[in-house]
Protein backbone atom coordinates (compact mmCIF):
# COMPACT_ATOMS: atom_id res chain seq x y z
CA UNK A 1 0.00 0.00 0.00
CA UNK A 2 2.79 2.45 0.91
CA UNK A 3 4.98 1.63 -2.10
CA UNK A 4 2.92 3.51 -4.78
CA UNK A 5 2.46 6.46 -2.40
CA UNK A 6 6.21 6.79 -1.87
CA UNK A 7 6.82 6.52 -5.60
CA UNK A 8 4.21 9.22 -6.29
CA UNK A 9 5.80 11.58 -3.76
CA UNK A 10 9.19 10.87 -5.33
CA UNK A 11 7.78 11.99 -8.69
CA UNK A 12 6.34 15.12 -7.06
CA UNK A 13 9.70 15.89 -5.44
CA UNK A 14 11.46 15.61 -8.80
CA UNK A 15 8.91 17.96 -10.39
CA UNK A 16 9.43 20.47 -7.61
CA UNK A 17 13.06 20.65 -8.69
CA UNK A 18 11.81 21.53 -12.18
CA UNK A 19 9.74 24.31 -10.62
CA UNK A 20 12.97 25.73 -9.19
CA UNK A 21 14.44 25.72 -12.70
CA UNK A 22 11.30 27.50 -13.96
CA UNK A 23 11.91 30.20 -11.33
CA UNK A 24 15.46 30.71 -12.61
CA UNK A 25 14.18 30.93 -16.19
CA UNK A 26 11.73 33.62 -15.11
CA UNK A 27 14.73 35.54 -13.72
CA UNK A 28 16.49 35.14 -17.08
CA UNK A 29 13.42 36.55 -18.86
CA UNK A 30 13.47 39.55 -16.52
CA UNK A 31 17.16 40.14 -17.30
CA UNK A 32 16.46 39.95 -21.07
CA UNK A 33 13.54 42.35 -20.64
CA UNK A 34 15.85 44.77 -18.80
CA UNK A 35 18.28 44.55 -21.73
CA UNK A 36 15.40 45.24 -24.12
CA UNK A 37 14.27 48.30 -22.13
CA UNK A 38 17.85 49.61 -22.10
CA UNK A 39 17.93 49.18 -25.88
CA UNK A 40 14.66 51.13 -26.23
CA UNK A 41 16.20 53.99 -24.21
CA UNK A 42 19.28 53.92 -26.49
CA UNK A 43 16.99 54.22 -29.51
CA UNK A 44 15.27 57.19 -27.92
CA UNK A 45 18.61 58.96 -27.48
CA UNK A 46 19.48 57.99 -31.07
CA UNK A 47 16.37 59.82 -32.32
CA UNK A 48 17.19 62.88 -30.25
CA UNK A 49 20.78 62.97 -31.55
CA UNK A 50 19.65 62.76 -35.18
CA UNK A 51 16.78 65.25 -34.87
CA UNK A 52 18.13 68.05 -32.68
CA UNK A 53 21.16 70.32 -32.66
CA UNK A 54 21.98 70.35 -28.96
CA UNK A 55 22.82 66.68 -28.73
CA UNK A 56 25.85 66.49 -26.40
CA UNK A 57 23.75 65.40 -23.41
CA UNK A 58 21.95 62.83 -25.57
CA UNK A 59 25.28 61.51 -26.88
CA UNK A 60 26.48 60.94 -23.30
CA UNK A 61 23.22 59.19 -22.42
CA UNK A 62 23.45 57.07 -25.59
CA UNK A 63 27.02 55.99 -24.76
CA UNK A 64 25.95 55.09 -21.21
CA UNK A 65 22.97 53.09 -22.54
CA UNK A 66 25.23 51.14 -24.90
CA UNK A 67 27.59 50.38 -22.01
CA UNK A 68 24.68 49.11 -19.91
CA UNK A 69 23.44 47.09 -22.89
CA UNK A 70 26.79 45.33 -23.33
CA UNK A 71 27.14 44.75 -19.58
CA UNK A 72 23.64 43.27 -19.47
CA UNK A 73 24.50 40.84 -22.29
CA UNK A 74 27.79 39.86 -20.60
CA UNK A 75 26.15 39.36 -17.17
CA UNK A 76 23.25 37.18 -18.35
CA UNK A 77 23.03 33.83 -16.51
CA UNK A 78 23.81 31.40 -19.35
CA UNK A 79 23.40 28.34 -17.07
CA UNK A 80 19.60 28.58 -17.27
CA UNK A 81 19.28 29.48 -20.97
CA UNK A 82 18.19 26.93 -23.56
CA UNK A 83 21.35 25.32 -24.96
CA UNK A 84 20.72 26.15 -28.63
CA UNK A 85 20.16 29.82 -27.70
CA UNK A 86 23.45 30.45 -25.91
CA UNK A 87 25.36 31.24 -29.12
CA UNK A 88 22.74 33.86 -29.99
CA UNK A 89 24.18 36.16 -27.30
CA UNK A 90 27.56 36.32 -29.05
CA UNK A 91 25.82 37.26 -32.30
CA UNK A 92 23.69 39.78 -30.39
CA UNK A 93 26.78 41.44 -28.91
CA UNK A 94 28.37 41.64 -32.37
CA UNK A 95 25.24 43.34 -33.75
CA UNK A 96 25.23 45.78 -30.81
CA UNK A 97 28.86 46.63 -31.58
CA UNK A 98 28.00 47.24 -35.25
CA UNK A 99 25.00 49.36 -34.25
CA UNK A 100 27.16 51.42 -31.86
CA UNK A 101 29.85 51.90 -34.50
CA UNK A 102 27.37 53.10 -37.14
CA UNK A 103 25.83 55.50 -34.62
CA UNK A 104 29.25 56.94 -33.75
CA UNK A 105 29.82 57.47 -37.48
CA UNK A 106 26.50 59.37 -37.71
CA UNK A 107 27.45 61.53 -34.70
CA UNK A 108 30.75 62.48 -36.33
CA UNK A 109 29.01 63.06 -39.66
CA UNK A 110 26.44 65.35 -38.02
CA UNK A 111 29.24 67.62 -36.77
CA UNK A 112 30.53 67.84 -40.35
CA UNK A 113 27.03 68.74 -41.56
CA UNK A 114 26.71 71.46 -38.92
CA UNK A 115 30.05 72.95 -40.00
CA UNK A 116 28.96 72.94 -43.66
CA UNK A 117 25.63 74.57 -42.76
CA UNK A 118 27.45 77.29 -40.81
CA UNK A 119 29.74 77.94 -43.81
CA UNK A 120 26.71 78.13 -46.14
CA UNK A 121 25.01 80.58 -43.80
CA UNK A 122 28.09 82.85 -43.77
CA UNK A 123 28.49 82.69 -47.56
CA UNK A 124 24.77 83.37 -48.08
CA UNK A 125 25.07 86.42 -45.85
CA UNK A 126 28.03 87.69 -47.89
CA UNK A 127 26.02 87.23 -51.11
CA UNK A 128 23.08 89.18 -49.67
CA UNK A 129 25.37 92.04 -48.64
CA UNK A 130 27.33 92.30 -51.90
CA UNK A 131 24.73 91.33 -54.49
CA UNK A 132 22.91 94.11 -56.31
CA UNK A 133 19.90 91.90 -57.16
CA UNK A 134 18.63 90.87 -53.72
CA UNK A 135 15.77 88.82 -55.13
CA UNK A 136 18.12 86.06 -56.38
CA UNK A 137 19.86 85.81 -53.00
CA UNK A 138 16.50 85.55 -51.24
CA UNK A 139 15.42 82.80 -53.63
CA UNK A 140 18.76 81.03 -53.07
CA UNK A 141 18.25 81.13 -49.29
CA UNK A 142 14.69 79.86 -49.72
CA UNK A 143 15.74 76.83 -51.79
CA UNK A 144 18.65 76.16 -49.43
CA UNK A 145 16.29 76.07 -46.43
CA UNK A 146 13.81 73.94 -48.40
CA UNK A 147 16.51 71.36 -49.10
CA UNK A 148 17.78 71.36 -45.50
CA UNK A 149 14.22 70.82 -44.20
CA UNK A 150 12.82 68.34 -46.74
CA UNK A 151 15.92 66.99 -48.57
CA UNK A 152 14.26 67.46 -51.97
CA UNK A 153 16.69 67.08 -54.92
CA UNK A 154 14.62 69.64 -56.88
CA UNK A 155 15.45 72.32 -54.30
CA UNK A 156 19.17 71.58 -54.64
CA UNK A 157 18.97 71.82 -58.45
CA UNK A 158 17.12 75.13 -58.27
CA UNK A 159 19.73 76.48 -55.84
CA UNK A 160 22.53 75.56 -58.29
CA UNK A 161 20.67 77.25 -61.17
CA UNK A 162 20.25 80.43 -59.12
CA UNK A 163 24.00 80.45 -58.38
CA UNK A 164 24.71 80.34 -62.11
CA UNK A 165 22.29 83.25 -62.61
CA UNK A 166 23.99 85.31 -59.88
CA UNK A 167 27.42 84.81 -61.47
CA UNK A 168 26.06 85.64 -64.94
CA UNK A 169 24.50 88.86 -63.64
CA UNK A 170 27.35 89.88 -61.32
CA UNK A 171 30.74 88.32 -62.22
CA UNK A 172 32.41 90.03 -59.26
CA UNK A 173 30.67 87.49 -56.99
CA UNK A 174 32.37 84.53 -58.70
CA UNK A 175 34.63 83.67 -55.73
CA UNK A 176 31.86 83.69 -53.15
CA UNK A 177 29.56 81.70 -55.46
CA UNK A 178 32.30 79.10 -56.09
CA UNK A 179 32.84 78.68 -52.34
CA UNK A 180 29.10 78.40 -51.79
CA UNK A 181 28.72 75.83 -54.60
CA UNK A 182 31.62 73.77 -53.18
CA UNK A 183 30.14 73.70 -49.66
CA UNK A 184 26.67 72.91 -50.99
CA UNK A 185 28.02 70.05 -53.16
CA UNK A 186 29.86 68.64 -50.13
CA UNK A 187 26.59 68.82 -48.17
CA UNK A 188 24.71 66.94 -50.94
CA UNK A 189 27.35 64.19 -51.06
CA UNK A 190 27.36 63.96 -47.28
CA UNK A 191 23.54 63.59 -47.16
CA UNK A 192 23.66 60.75 -49.67
CA UNK A 193 26.25 58.88 -47.59
CA UNK A 194 24.28 59.57 -44.40
CA UNK A 195 21.10 58.01 -45.84
CA UNK A 196 22.92 54.70 -46.44
CA UNK A 197 24.46 54.83 -42.95
CA UNK A 198 21.05 55.46 -41.34
CA UNK A 199 19.60 52.52 -43.29
CA UNK A 200 22.31 50.22 -41.92
CA UNK A 201 21.78 51.53 -38.39
CA UNK A 202 18.04 50.86 -38.52
CA UNK A 203 18.64 47.37 -39.91
CA UNK A 204 20.98 46.60 -37.00
CA UNK A 205 18.40 48.00 -34.56
CA UNK A 206 15.69 45.75 -36.05
CA UNK A 207 18.03 42.74 -35.77
CA UNK A 208 18.71 43.52 -32.08
CA UNK A 209 15.01 43.89 -31.32
CA UNK A 210 14.12 40.71 -33.19
CA UNK A 211 16.86 38.73 -31.40
CA UNK A 212 15.83 39.92 -27.91
CA UNK A 213 12.16 39.17 -28.54
CA UNK A 214 13.09 35.75 -29.95
CA UNK A 215 15.12 34.92 -26.83
CA UNK A 216 12.24 35.91 -24.55
CA UNK A 217 9.77 33.91 -26.61
CA UNK A 218 11.99 30.81 -26.55
CA UNK A 219 12.40 30.97 -22.75
CA UNK A 220 8.64 31.37 -22.27
CA UNK A 221 7.99 28.37 -24.52
CA UNK A 222 10.42 26.33 -22.42
CA UNK A 223 8.59 27.40 -19.24
CA UNK A 224 5.25 26.36 -20.75
CA UNK A 225 6.72 22.98 -21.72
CA UNK A 226 8.04 22.39 -18.21
CA UNK A 227 4.68 23.35 -16.67
CA UNK A 228 2.95 20.94 -19.05
CA UNK A 229 5.35 18.14 -18.08
CA UNK A 230 4.76 18.91 -14.39
CA UNK A 231 1.00 18.67 -14.89
CA UNK A 232 1.42 15.38 -16.72
CA UNK A 233 3.68 13.95 -14.01
CA UNK A 234 1.26 14.96 -11.24
CA UNK A 235 -1.63 13.38 -13.14
CA UNK A 236 0.34 10.15 -13.72
CA UNK A 237 1.35 9.98 -10.06
CA UNK A 238 -2.27 10.37 -9.04
CA UNK A 239 -3.35 7.62 -11.44
CA UNK A 240 -0.50 5.42 -10.21
CA UNK A 241 -1.64 5.77 -6.59
CA UNK A 242 -5.25 4.96 -7.45
CA UNK A 243 -4.29 1.92 -9.50
CA UNK A 244 -1.96 0.68 -6.74
CA UNK A 245 -4.71 0.95 -4.16
CA UNK A 246 -7.16 -0.89 -6.45
CA UNK A 247 -4.74 -3.76 -7.16
CA UNK A 248 -3.84 -4.29 -3.49
CA UNK A 249 -7.47 -4.14 -2.44
CA UNK A 250 -8.46 -6.63 -5.11
CA UNK A 251 -5.84 -9.12 -3.88
CA UNK A 252 -7.14 -8.83 -0.31
CA UNK A 253 -10.79 -9.08 -1.43
CA UNK A 254 -10.21 -12.51 -2.98
CA UNK A 255 -9.61 -14.05 0.48
CA UNK A 256 -12.47 -12.31 2.28
CA UNK A 257 -15.59 -12.72 0.14
CA UNK A 258 -18.52 -11.54 2.26
CA UNK A 259 -16.88 -8.83 4.42
CA UNK A 260 -14.94 -7.21 1.60
CA UNK A 261 -17.85 -7.05 -0.87
CA UNK A 262 -18.71 -3.51 0.23
CA UNK A 263 -15.01 -2.59 0.07
CA UNK A 264 -14.95 -3.85 -3.54
CA UNK A 265 -17.91 -1.60 -4.37
CA UNK A 266 -16.10 1.36 -2.75
CA UNK A 267 -13.09 0.86 -5.00
CA UNK A 268 -15.39 0.69 -8.02
CA UNK A 269 -16.85 4.03 -6.93
CA UNK A 270 -13.33 5.51 -6.90
CA UNK A 271 -12.93 4.70 -10.60
CA UNK A 272 -16.30 6.30 -11.41
CA UNK A 273 -16.03 9.55 -9.39
CA UNK A 274 -13.98 12.59 -10.40
CA UNK A 275 -12.94 13.27 -6.80
CA UNK A 276 -10.14 11.60 -4.82
CA UNK A 277 -12.44 8.93 -3.32
CA UNK A 278 -14.71 8.45 -0.33
CA UNK A 279 -14.02 7.29 3.22
CA UNK A 280 -15.14 3.81 4.33
CA UNK A 281 -16.83 2.95 7.65
CA UNK A 282 -16.90 -0.86 7.77
CA UNK A 283 -16.69 -3.13 10.82
CA UNK A 284 -14.81 -6.41 10.58
CA UNK A 285 -11.82 -8.36 11.79
CA UNK A 286 -8.71 -6.61 13.00
CA UNK A 287 -7.01 -7.14 9.65
CA UNK A 288 -9.97 -5.57 7.79
CA UNK A 289 -10.12 -2.62 10.21
CA UNK A 290 -6.42 -2.03 9.75
CA UNK A 291 -6.87 -2.13 5.99
CA UNK A 292 -9.82 0.28 6.15
CA UNK A 293 -7.76 2.72 8.25
CA UNK A 294 -4.90 2.58 5.75
CA UNK A 295 -7.35 3.12 2.88
CA UNK A 296 -8.93 6.16 4.53
CA UNK A 297 -5.50 7.68 5.18
CA UNK A 298 -4.63 7.16 1.52
CA UNK A 299 -7.79 8.98 0.43
CA UNK A 300 -6.92 11.89 2.74
CA UNK A 301 -3.36 12.04 1.33
CA UNK A 302 -4.73 12.00 -2.21
CA UNK A 303 -7.03 14.93 -1.49
CA UNK A 304 -4.20 16.93 0.10
CA UNK A 305 -1.78 16.14 -2.73
CA UNK A 306 -4.34 17.10 -5.36
CA UNK A 307 -5.19 20.34 -3.57
CA UNK A 308 -1.47 21.19 -3.23
CA UNK A 309 -0.92 20.41 -6.91
CA UNK A 310 -3.82 22.62 -8.00
CA UNK A 311 -2.69 25.45 -5.72
CA UNK A 312 0.90 25.31 -7.01
CA UNK A 313 -0.19 25.37 -10.68
CA UNK A 314 -2.55 28.27 -9.99
CA UNK A 315 0.20 30.29 -8.30
CA UNK A 316 2.58 29.66 -11.20
CA UNK A 317 0.00 30.74 -13.76
CA UNK A 318 -0.88 33.88 -11.75
CA UNK A 319 2.82 34.79 -11.38
CA UNK A 320 3.43 34.35 -15.10
CA UNK A 321 0.39 36.47 -16.05
CA UNK A 322 1.38 39.20 -13.61
CA UNK A 323 4.93 39.23 -14.99
CA UNK A 324 3.70 39.59 -18.59
CA UNK A 325 1.25 42.34 -17.59
CA UNK A 326 3.92 44.34 -15.76
CA UNK A 327 6.32 43.97 -18.66
CA UNK A 328 3.74 45.31 -21.14
CA UNK A 329 2.87 48.14 -18.75
CA UNK A 330 6.54 49.19 -18.36
CA UNK A 331 7.16 49.15 -22.13
CA UNK A 332 4.00 51.19 -22.74
CA UNK A 333 5.00 53.80 -20.15
CA UNK A 334 8.54 54.07 -21.56
CA UNK A 335 7.20 54.44 -25.12
CA UNK A 336 4.70 57.12 -24.04
CA UNK A 337 7.40 59.04 -22.17
CA UNK A 338 9.67 58.97 -25.22
CA UNK A 339 6.83 60.04 -27.53
CA UNK A 340 5.77 62.94 -25.30
CA UNK A 341 9.36 64.18 -24.98
CA UNK A 342 9.84 64.02 -28.75
CA UNK A 343 6.51 65.82 -29.43
CA UNK A 344 7.36 68.57 -26.94
CA UNK A 345 10.81 69.17 -28.40
CA UNK A 346 9.56 69.14 -32.00
CA UNK A 347 6.81 71.66 -31.12
CA UNK A 348 9.39 73.93 -29.45
CA UNK A 349 11.77 73.80 -32.42
CA UNK A 350 9.09 74.46 -35.06
CA UNK A 351 6.96 77.11 -33.32
CA UNK A 352 9.58 79.92 -33.36
CA UNK A 353 10.44 79.76 -37.11
CA UNK A 354 6.73 79.34 -37.89
CA UNK A 355 5.96 82.59 -36.04
CA UNK A 356 8.58 84.35 -38.15
CA UNK A 357 7.02 82.98 -41.34
CA UNK A 358 3.57 84.25 -40.28
CA UNK A 359 4.96 87.73 -39.53
CA UNK A 360 6.68 87.92 -42.92
CA UNK A 361 3.52 86.73 -44.71
CA UNK A 362 1.45 89.41 -42.94
CA UNK A 363 3.90 92.11 -44.10
CA UNK A 364 3.84 90.71 -47.63
CA UNK A 365 0.03 90.63 -47.57
CA UNK A 366 -0.19 94.29 -46.45
CA UNK A 367 2.22 95.42 -49.18
CA UNK A 368 0.32 93.73 -52.04
CA UNK A 369 -2.35 95.88 -53.77
CA UNK A 370 -5.97 94.75 -53.63
CA UNK A 371 -5.98 94.05 -57.38
CA UNK A 372 -3.06 91.64 -57.22
CA UNK A 373 -4.13 87.99 -57.75
CA UNK A 374 -1.36 86.85 -55.42
CA UNK A 375 -3.07 88.47 -52.43
CA UNK A 376 -5.68 85.72 -52.23
CA UNK A 377 -2.92 83.08 -52.43
CA UNK A 378 -0.98 84.81 -49.63
CA UNK A 379 -4.17 84.95 -47.56
CA UNK A 380 -4.60 81.18 -48.05
CA UNK A 381 -0.98 80.66 -47.00
CA UNK A 382 -1.59 82.74 -43.87
CA UNK A 383 -4.62 80.65 -43.00
CA UNK A 384 -2.81 77.33 -43.41
CA UNK A 385 0.31 78.58 -41.59
CA UNK A 386 -1.80 79.83 -38.68
CA UNK A 387 -3.53 76.47 -38.56
CA UNK A 388 -0.12 74.77 -38.42
CA UNK A 389 0.88 77.01 -35.52
CA UNK A 390 -2.37 76.15 -33.71
CA UNK A 391 -1.72 72.47 -34.35
CA UNK A 392 1.86 72.75 -33.04
CA UNK A 393 0.61 74.36 -29.86
CA UNK A 394 -2.04 71.66 -29.53
CA UNK A 395 0.60 68.95 -29.94
CA UNK A 396 2.71 70.65 -27.26
CA UNK A 397 -0.32 70.70 -24.94
CA UNK A 398 -0.93 67.03 -25.73
CA UNK A 399 2.70 66.16 -24.94
CA UNK A 400 2.33 67.99 -21.60
CA UNK A 401 -1.01 66.25 -20.92
CA UNK A 402 -2.81 69.62 -20.82
CA UNK A 403 -6.63 69.44 -20.39
CA UNK A 404 -8.63 69.02 -23.59
CA UNK A 405 -10.18 72.25 -24.90
CA UNK A 406 -13.68 70.86 -25.39
CA UNK A 407 -16.39 72.73 -27.25
CA UNK A 408 -19.43 72.05 -29.38
CA UNK A 409 -18.66 71.56 -33.08
CA UNK A 410 -20.34 70.22 -36.18
CA UNK A 411 -18.70 66.81 -36.90
CA UNK A 412 -19.42 66.99 -40.64
CA UNK A 413 -17.71 70.38 -40.90
CA UNK A 414 -14.75 69.02 -38.93
CA UNK A 415 -14.33 66.16 -41.44
CA UNK A 416 -14.70 68.43 -44.46
CA UNK A 417 -12.05 70.84 -43.12
CA UNK A 418 -9.66 67.89 -42.78
CA UNK A 419 -10.49 66.82 -46.37
CA UNK A 420 -9.79 70.36 -47.65
CA UNK A 421 -6.47 70.41 -45.77
CA UNK A 422 -5.35 67.12 -47.35
CA UNK A 423 -6.46 68.25 -50.82
CA UNK A 424 -4.50 71.48 -50.54
CA UNK A 425 -1.43 69.60 -49.37
CA UNK A 426 -1.45 66.89 -52.06
CA UNK A 427 -2.98 69.00 -54.86
CA UNK A 428 -3.07 66.85 -58.03
CA UNK A 429 -1.80 63.72 -56.27
CA UNK A 430 -4.91 63.27 -54.10
CA UNK A 431 -7.20 60.32 -54.97
CA UNK A 432 -10.94 60.77 -55.43
CA UNK A 433 -12.59 61.39 -52.03
CA UNK A 434 -16.27 60.59 -51.40
CA UNK A 435 -18.14 61.60 -48.24
CA UNK A 436 -21.42 60.51 -46.70
CA UNK A 437 -22.01 62.47 -43.50
CA UNK A 438 -25.79 63.01 -43.48
CA UNK A 439 -26.37 60.61 -40.58
CA UNK A 440 -24.11 62.53 -38.19
CA UNK A 441 -25.63 64.66 -35.40
CA UNK A 442 -25.42 68.45 -35.76
CA UNK A 443 -23.24 68.89 -32.66
CA UNK A 444 -20.70 66.83 -30.69
CA UNK A 445 -18.38 67.90 -27.86
CA UNK A 446 -14.65 67.38 -28.64
CA UNK A 447 -11.35 69.24 -28.84
CA UNK A 448 -11.69 70.28 -32.53
CA UNK A 449 -7.99 70.94 -33.17
CA UNK A 450 -6.86 67.52 -31.93
CA UNK A 451 -9.73 65.56 -33.52
CA UNK A 452 -9.21 67.33 -36.86
CA UNK A 453 -5.54 66.31 -36.69
CA UNK A 454 -6.66 62.68 -36.22
CA UNK A 455 -8.67 62.88 -39.46
CA UNK A 456 -5.77 64.59 -41.29
CA UNK A 457 -3.30 61.90 -40.14
CA UNK A 458 -5.54 59.01 -41.25
CA UNK A 459 -6.46 60.68 -44.56
CA UNK A 460 -2.78 61.35 -45.27
CA UNK A 461 -2.02 57.65 -44.66
CA UNK A 462 -4.91 56.61 -46.91
CA UNK A 463 -3.72 58.91 -49.71
CA UNK A 464 -0.14 57.59 -49.38
CA UNK A 465 -1.26 54.01 -50.07
CA UNK A 466 -4.06 54.71 -52.58
CA UNK A 467 -3.28 55.24 -56.29
CA UNK A 468 -4.18 58.62 -57.76
CA UNK A 469 -6.99 56.94 -59.74
CA UNK A 470 -8.26 55.17 -56.58
CA UNK A 471 -11.17 56.10 -54.30
CA UNK A 472 -11.29 56.89 -50.59
CA UNK A 473 -14.72 56.58 -48.93
CA UNK A 474 -15.40 58.70 -45.82
CA UNK A 475 -18.58 57.83 -43.90
CA UNK A 476 -20.14 59.07 -40.67
CA UNK A 477 -22.94 57.49 -38.60
CA UNK A 478 -24.68 57.87 -35.25
CA UNK A 479 -24.82 54.75 -33.06
CA UNK A 480 -26.77 55.32 -29.81
CA UNK A 481 -24.71 57.89 -27.81
CA UNK A 482 -21.63 57.66 -30.09
CA UNK A 483 -20.58 58.81 -33.55
CA UNK A 484 -18.75 56.38 -35.81
CA UNK A 485 -16.43 57.46 -38.66
CA UNK A 486 -14.98 55.06 -41.23
CA UNK A 487 -12.24 55.87 -43.76
CA UNK A 488 -11.81 53.16 -46.41
CA UNK A 489 -9.05 53.31 -49.00
CA UNK A 490 -8.47 51.21 -52.12
CA UNK A 491 -4.78 50.57 -51.56
CA UNK A 492 -2.88 47.29 -51.41
CA UNK A 493 -3.78 46.59 -47.75
CA UNK A 494 -1.74 46.07 -44.59
CA UNK A 495 0.07 42.73 -43.95
CA UNK A 496 -1.35 40.79 -40.94
CA UNK A 497 2.04 40.78 -39.18
CA UNK A 498 2.12 44.60 -39.27
CA UNK A 499 -1.37 45.23 -37.83
CA UNK A 500 -0.50 44.55 -34.13
CA UNK A 501 2.31 47.17 -34.25
CA UNK A 502 0.48 49.83 -36.27
CA UNK A 503 -0.21 52.15 -33.32
CA UNK A 504 3.19 51.63 -31.63
CA UNK A 505 5.48 54.70 -31.31
CA UNK A 506 8.15 55.06 -34.04
CA UNK A 507 6.73 52.13 -36.03
CA UNK A 508 6.36 53.09 -39.71
CA UNK A 509 6.14 51.30 -43.06
CA UNK A 510 6.99 54.57 -44.89
CA UNK A 511 10.48 55.34 -43.57
CA UNK A 512 11.79 55.91 -47.09
CA UNK A 513 9.02 58.47 -47.72
CA UNK A 514 9.64 60.44 -44.53
CA UNK A 515 7.29 58.58 -42.17
CA UNK A 516 8.06 59.12 -38.46
CA UNK A 517 5.90 56.40 -36.92
CA UNK A 518 4.16 58.96 -34.65
CA UNK A 519 1.04 59.95 -36.60
CA UNK A 520 -1.12 56.94 -35.76
CA UNK A 521 0.29 56.76 -32.22
CA UNK A 522 -0.69 60.36 -31.49
CA UNK A 523 -4.08 59.80 -33.16
CA UNK A 524 -4.78 56.82 -30.90
CA UNK A 525 -3.80 58.74 -27.77
CA UNK A 526 -6.04 61.66 -28.79
CA UNK A 527 -9.00 59.33 -29.34
CA UNK A 528 -8.31 57.53 -26.04
CA UNK A 529 -8.31 60.84 -24.16
CA UNK A 530 -11.75 61.52 -25.68
CA UNK A 531 -12.89 58.14 -24.25
CA UNK A 532 -13.21 56.82 -27.79
CA UNK A 533 -11.86 53.91 -29.78
CA UNK A 534 -9.82 53.60 -32.98
CA UNK A 535 -9.31 50.36 -34.91
CA UNK A 536 -8.20 49.15 -38.33
CA UNK A 537 -9.26 46.28 -40.56
CA UNK A 538 -7.35 45.30 -43.67
CA UNK A 539 -7.32 42.61 -46.36
CA UNK A 540 -4.32 42.28 -48.67
CA UNK A 541 -5.30 43.52 -52.11
CA UNK A 542 -8.60 45.05 -50.95
CA UNK A 543 -7.47 48.13 -48.99
CA UNK A 544 -7.87 49.11 -45.33
CA UNK A 545 -10.65 50.59 -43.18
CA UNK A 546 -9.92 52.85 -40.19
CA UNK A 547 -12.83 53.23 -37.74
CA UNK A 548 -13.08 56.00 -35.13
CA UNK A 549 -15.75 55.94 -32.42
CA UNK A 550 -16.31 59.02 -30.25
CA UNK A 551 -18.92 59.89 -27.59
CA UNK A 552 -21.37 62.59 -28.64
CA UNK A 553 -20.86 64.37 -25.31
CA UNK A 554 -17.85 64.49 -22.98
CA UNK A 555 -17.49 64.60 -19.22
CA UNK A 556 -14.60 67.07 -18.57
CA UNK A 557 -13.69 65.31 -15.32
CA UNK A 558 -13.33 61.90 -17.02
CA UNK A 559 -11.60 63.14 -20.18
CA UNK A 560 -9.29 65.61 -18.40
CA UNK A 561 -10.66 68.55 -20.40
CA UNK A 562 -12.39 71.89 -19.99
CA UNK A 563 -15.58 72.98 -21.75
CA UNK A 564 -15.99 76.44 -23.25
Amino acid sequence: MLSPIFMAFAIIFIELQDLKEIYHKVQVIEEIDDIYLTFLMARRYEKNILLFKEEQEHISLFVESMRQLRDGIDNIRHDYIIKDKKTVFKTLKDIVTLYDGVMQTLISNKKVVQRLMEDLSILAGQLQQQATNKENTYRLTSYEESYLLYKKPESAKQAMLILEGIVAAEPNLQAIVDNYRTRFSELLANDKTQEETIRKMRQYARDIQKTLLGLTRAERDEIRNKIFRAKLSFALSFIFIVLGVIVVSYLLARGIINTLKEIENAFEDITKDDNSGRYLDITGPQEISSFISAYNRTIADLASARAAYANTIRKLEDANMELMHKQDEIIEKRNMAAMRLLSSEIAHEINNPLSSVISMLYLFYEELPETDDKKELVQLMLKDTSRCQTLIRALADFAKQQPLKLREVNPAELVMEAVDTVKRKLDANVPYLTTYLEQLPPIIVVDPVLIQQVFVNILNNACQFTPVDGIIHIRGYTVEDHVLFSIKDSGKGIPPEVLPNLFEPFFSTRRENGGTGLGLTISKKIVDRHRGKISVESVIGSGSVFKIQLPISQDPLQSGGTCR
